[in-house]
């Protein structure tokens, strides 16, 4: 302060100071006061923020001053007019840039200004979207979705997309969502922060889905059946190989479909009622095709029966074979099928196919495939045949019952020709036997019959049976008569109802004794014989018209009655004698052979220089039945074999006469009793 004395002075203090003034009025009379002068300072570091300091359509700004004990804001022409003191201050948006001014102060008229811009955006936020894919497609018919598409948004704090469907969206706020749309779609995703928004859009296109086919297309069957199911005819809009598509079916019945798994084109259903089934493919990128929807229709199983006809309220099944002679008018017989099923679906007609027992001779007169047909006796055989109905609905293949129904054939035709025979072909019997009768009137004339036979000399002598037995006692030859009735016609111009023949054969039977066969052998004394080995014997036979010999064993005939025999080994003989066919005797001997074989052996020396004595070297013996003969030189080379008692050696070998020596024999062989023998030992040979 300058100066410090006087009414007035002059200070310039730098910080607030207290002043004391002392005054007196010259009268020593004392006064003071104190005067307090402030300091202020300069707001040299006033700022102004904007908060945002760009702002949108819709949202607004703050200002916020900082660096003052006081403040008041200007406002700009495009702004807000006047002044506003307060430290914030909230402005709205302005299609400008607009600068506003801040007055800063700390008291004591120290004051400083400062200004701050805010940008008016009127084109909001700018907002990207990406996709991992543009194109999908759908996966799974079930629920009707396509193979996910992740959207990720940018350019903001916060997004909402829409439309927003929270069956193909795992969202709808956020900067991505996951999406699975039914069909190609257009989202839109908005971005938000404090100040500002905007907005973007994209596409998702689903790739629409391919075609295929289930077959048979209207499918129907019986309850109990199966049915086969197949896709087929997969569109070329399906990305293969075929070998990668993968196939799943749906069974509305949980256990009506074979494989269970469903996973192959072609299924085998069984349901228990109608039933949809569906069915998809998905091709090498995972793609779902339309799905295949097809209805099973199922049938209850056809229940079918046969009716006969009632005559005179009795039914009957019975038909006359007539074959080509006129019969009784009842030569047809009329069957009816009859379905037993109610309650079929519309447009659902029993169907009928009736089979006739042999194809070869057809005897349904009209259409098979009728409810009702009319049958007829083309053959007599069997008596009884069997037709078969074979019941359905309008062709269904599986639906199908199947009834019989017995057919007894009677022959209604006249007596006509017929023959009988013997159930032996036999052209004489023995008497005190007996022979059967075979009548064969059943298959030559009509029936039923009756039989009259009549065998004069026989036992019995008259037979009503149809295949009689009778016997004979005394050689002779005997006539044999056959008479045979029927019913038929019922009836004539006449009046005479039935009719019947007559057959007889003269002389048909021939009666012989048994033979006494005896065998004897001229000379001896007893029933056997007996002879040494290798000498023969003659036996004679008696007492029949025919012989045969057995065994076949060195007898000089099979079928004389006086033989030779010439056996080796102790042999009974039998002889069959006939007198015919049936009617035989035998009788036996026994030739006894008596072995004296005397000495086997091999001379020990030959010489074979064709002096036609001892040229030849032969196994010496009798009774012999086999031998093996070996010699072999001094080497033991072999140079004779024979298994000949007949052949010989004659010294040579190879065609070459051998020189003086001595040679070894190796000799096997068996006797006709079966007793085996060997020997060896040397052979000299002479020249």
């Amino acid at each position: 302060m300058n100066p410090t004395t006087g009414a007035s002075v002059v200070a310039n203090p730098s910080i607030t100071t207290v002043y004391n003034v002392v005054a007196n009025n010259g009268y020593n009379c004392y006064g003071t006061a104190i005067y307090t002068l402030t300091v202020g300072q300069y707001p040299s570091s006033l700022t102004a923020q904007a908060n945002p300091s760009v702002v949108c359509p819709g949202y607004a700004s703050t200002l916020t001053a900082f660096g003052a004990n006081s403040y008041t804001w200007v406002g700009a022409s495009a702004g807000f007019s006047g002044s506003i003191s307060q430290q914030s201050i909230s402005v709205g948006y302005v299609n400008a840039t607009v600068i506003y001014t801040l007055i800063g102060s700390n008291g004591g008229g120290c004051t400083f200004q400062t200004t701050s811009s805010i940008i008016g955006n009127p084109n909001g936020l700018t907002i990207g979207i990406s996709r991992n894919t543009a194109t999908t497609c759908i996966e799974n018919n079930a629920y009707k979705l396509s193979k996910p598409v992740v959207l990720t948004a940018s350019g903001a704090q916060t997004y909402i997309w829409y439309p927003y469907d929270p069956s193909i969206m795992t969202g709808s706020l956020g900067i991505q969502v996951t999406v699975r749309p039914h069909a190609s779609i257009i989202f839109t995703v908005q971005g938000f922060n404090t100040t500002c928004a905007g907005q973007k859009t994209i596409d998702v296109t689903v790739i629409p889905q391919f075609t295929m086919n289930v077959v048979p297309p209207l499918p129907v069957m019986c309850l109990g059946d199966s049915l086969k199911l197949s896709i087929t005819n997969i569109s070329n809009a399906a990305v293969g190989p075929a070998s990668a598509f993968t196939y799943s079916w749906t069974d509305p019945q949980a256990i009506s479909m074979n494989p269970s798994a469903g996973l192959s084109p072609t299924v085998f259903v069984f349901p228990q009622s109608t039933s949809t089934y569906t069915s998809e493919v998905l091709d090498s990128r995972g793609c779902a095709s339309m799905p295949g929807l097809i209805t099973v229709t199922v049938l209850p199983s056809p229940l079918n029966s046969i009716a006969i006809p009632t005559i005179n309220s009795v039914p009957t099944n019975t038909l006359c074979y007539v074959g080509n002679r006129p019969g009784p008018p009842d030569i047809n017989l009329n069957l009816t099928g009859v379905n037993k099923n109610t309650n079929l679906p519309f447009g659902v007609v029993p169907s009928y196919t009736w089979l006739a027992p042999n194809p070869k001779y057809p005897s349904i007169l009209t259409s098979p495939f009728l409810q009702n047909v009319t049958i007829n006796a083309p053959i007599k055989v069997p008596s009884v045949i069997t037709y078969t109905l074979k019941s359905g609905y309008n062709g269904i293949p599986g639906c199908a019952d199947f009834d019989t129904v017995s057919v007894r054939i009677i022959d209604c035709r006249s007596v006509g020709s017929f023959t009988f025979e013997t159930a032996e072909k036999l052209d004489t019997i023995c008497s005190r036997t007996c022979i059967t009768f075979i009548n064969h009137a059943d298959t030559a004339s009509g029936g039923p019959q009756t039989y009259t036979w009549t065998f004069p000399g026989g036992s019995p002598s008259i037979s009503y049976d149809k295949n009689p037995t009778v016997c004979y006692n005394l050689p002779n030859k005997y006539n044999v008569f056959l008479k045979v009735r029927n019913p038929y016609p019922l009836t004539s111009s006449s009046g005479q109802v039935g009719s019947e023949g007559l057959k007889g054969v003269d002389g048909y039977i021939k009666v012989v004794d048994v033979p006494n066969v005896t065998i004897f052998s001229p000379g001896q004394l007893h029933s056997d014989s007996t002879i040494r080995f290798g000498q023969n014997i003659t036996l004679n036979g008696t007492g029949a018209y025919r012989y045969n010999w057995t065994p076949n064993y060195n007898v000089t005939s099979l079928t004389n009655p006086n033989v030779v025999v010439n056996p080796f080994r102790t042999t009974q003989y039998i002889l069959t004698g006939y007198n015919s066919a049936g009617c035989f005797s035998s009788d036996t001997l026994n030739v006894i052979v008596i072995e004296d074989c005397g000495e086997m052996y091999v001379p020990n020396a030959f010489t074979p220089n064709n002096d036609k004595a001892n040229d030849v070297l032969y196994v010496r013996g009798i009774c012999l039945e086999s031998i093996s003969f070996m010699i072999f030189n001094r080497w033991g080379e072999k140079v004779f074999e024979t298994t000949d008692q007949k052949i010989g050696w004659d010294g040579t070998y190879k065609g070459e006469a051998l020189n003086t020596g001595i040679f070894v024999y190796r000799l096997e062989g068996k006797t006709h009793e079966g007793k085996s023998f060997s020997a060896k030992g040397n052979i000299t040979l002479i020249r």
